[in-house]
């Protein structure tokens, strides 16, 4: 009978079991305002968390970004930035 190594500190399936973000910037978009996080705010839009949550004393900033957009606009600077 074989080991289960499974989530076994070192096993080879550690990394694998990981819970891993979805997408590209989950946890990295910060509002430049206020410096709080961006979170989604439905299937493809991100916007300001405080903004959206603790209202207009603590951040003004209403404006979303569509993800489609942000993934495209970090993808291709990184490819201007590394290519120069």
């Amino acid at each position: 009978m074989m080991n289960d190594v499974r989530g076994a500190a070192g096993g080879p399936h550690e990394f694998w079991d990981r819970r891993r973000p979805r997408f590209l910037q989950s946890g990295l978009i910060r509002c430049g305002c206020c410096g709080g996080g961006y979170s989604k705010i439905s299937a493809n839009l991100f916007g300001c968390s405080a903004a959206r949550n603790k209202g207009p004393t603590a951040c003004g900033n209403r404006m979303n970004i569509r993800r489609d957009v942000l993934e495209a606009t970090v993808l291709d600077s990184l490819r201007q930035r590394l290519m120069e």
